[in-house]
């Protein structure tokens, strides 16, 4: 009741224009909180994120009124910082926040967050042990880099506090702006079990690396997000980040960069709003060594991304200016020219199926999350496209799909045509075994295929094309 009162009366001074209390509306829209206050009905419009924003900002207050007396001065900034904190621990992507335990965990965990400060909470965050970290609901990676960034701005020279509040604002990134200062060093020069840095470290350089790197990031980002937006309120536009599949096979011409989920399944990390398979989950901080955000830097390092309005033509440059991908790579090759592929499955889901000696022996895109789910074979699936901007023709080309992995025996590609009144096919297969495509040439005859002979063999979808414009009737 005591708590419930202080809230209470805190919420009536903290009113749109009482400076005292007002803090970045990017972190926190307390106008919006203010309404819903005012007129009590909208109350059930606020979502877990906001209530518990909402409770992280009043028990702040309320704690602080209680345990001591700070100055004003003292305050804005303590509070600022507090719930910026807030803000990147809460985000959506970040922490779960979808049921009323989860919503309770994280209420329990500010509260304890909270407990022994007063005007110093950066410094209890700066000397947060992995230990303490864990015991808190919030994503504990996150919660090492709120521990990183409160080490640079009390204990640097420079002005980090600015240059990573820049970062933070991107409204994709949303606060994790860790990896960017993975790529400028700090995390190799952070001292966790000391809360200091390598003497030896370069802290200016540091800064100017993070800066290079956050606007490209950012830019990158923003020129994303703001095709999204534009799709959402036109019909009309285009979403050529998706259409073309950009960013995903501008990786790809890099490395191999696909994020390892679970078991035999990778994914394309080109689901934005995903929690799981995002952009912002595949450059996380996640684990020692993360070759999604070690791709991630080596496309930031080999384009400007200066304007947003130049990012597009960028990565078609890099897309299209290519050396053509061979042998083991020739996977990545298959999806870098057919942008088709990266549309089809839901999660960007690629399953890789390998023998008993670890070599690839089947890669398929999984149209939903599981096997059990509609899937096609990779190199078929990518002819499929290819042949199409030839044989157009309707009902003469399709691809077979499978809903098991233990039935994927007929999966490919095939092409119709009419022969001497009668139907007449060719199944075309990529074998992973002699890296050739087999072209078998059947006829119908009473609802029975019948093979024509030895399979057809081929070494590149040129030859296929070229015998195919000679040999069908289309």
């Amino acid at each position: 009741m005591e708590f419930l009162m202080d809230a209470i009366d805190i919420m009536t001074k903290a009113y749109p224009g009482n400076e005292d209390y007002q803090i970045d509306s990017t972190l926190f829209k307390l106008s919006d909180i203010w309404d819903v206050l005012m007129y009590g009905e909208y109350f059930h419009n606020l979502d877990n994120v906001q209530l518990i924003r909402l409770y992280a900002y009043i028990a702040y207050l309320v704690h602080t009124r209680k345990n001591g007396v700070i100055t004003d001065e003292s305050l804005k900034v303590d509070l600022q910082r507090w719930m910026r904190i807030v803000h990147n621990i809460t985000v959506r992507n970040t922490t779960r926040t979808d049921s009323p335990d989860t919503v309770a965990q994280a209420i329990w965990s500010l509260n304890d967050i909270l407990e022994g400060t007063n005007g110093n909470l950066f410094e209890k965050f700066a000397n947060l042990s992995d230990e303490e970290i864990r015991l808190y609901s919030f994503n504990s990676d996150q919660m090492r880099e709120e521990r990183l960034k409160a080490n640079l701005v009390l204990k640097c020279k420079e002005d980090w506090e600015k240059e990573l509040a820049a970062g933070e604002r991107c409204s994709y990134l949303n606060g994790q702006v860790g990896f960017l200062l993975d790529y400028a060093g700090v995390y190799k020069a952070y001292q966790i079990e000391k809360s200091s840095f390598d003497t030896s470290w370069s802290e200016k350089n540091s800064l100017n690396e993070f800066c290079r790197y956050r606007d490209k990031a950012t830019n990158l980002f923003d020129a994303m997000s703001d095709n999204i937006k534009k799709t959402r309120l036109n019909h009309d536009e285009v979403n050529v980040f998706k259409d073309e599949a950009l960013i995903e096979r501008a990786l790809l011409v890099f490395d191999d960069y696909l994020p390892n989920p679970y078991g035999d399944i990778f994914t394309l990390s080109n689901v934005p709003d995903s929690r799981d398979f995002s952009w912002r989950k595949m450059v996380s901080m996640q684990g020692d060594y993360n070759k999604g955000r070690e791709t991630f830097k080596v496309l930031l390092d080999n384009c400007q991304f200066e304007k947003t309005e130049d990012i597009v033509g960028e990565l078609r440059n890099i897309i299209n200016s290519h050396t053509p991908l061979g042998n083991d790579d020739l996977w990545r090759e298959v999806i870098i020219s057919t942008p088709e592929i990266c549309k089809y499955p839901e999660n960007g889901f690629i399953g890789f199926v390998y023998d008993e000696d670890e070599n690839i022996k089947g890669i398929y895109v999984i149209s939903k999350s599981r096997w059990n789910s509609y899937h096609s074979e990779l190199f078929s699936f990518g002819l499929y496209y290819y042949l199409k901007k030839t044989f157009s023709k309707e009902n003469t080309l399709g691809y077979t799909y499978s809903v098991s992995e233990n039935e994927d025996d007929d999966i490919c590609c095939w092409i119709f045509q009419d022969y001497d009144n009668s139907e007449a096919w060719y199944m075309i297969k990529y074998n992973y075994e002699d890296a050739l495509w087999h072209v078998s040439y059947y006829l119908d005859d009473n609802a029975n295929s019948i093979p024509q002979g030895k399979d057809i063999l081929f070494s590149t979808k040129e030859e296929i094309r070229d015998f195919l414009m000679k040999n069908c009737k289309y």
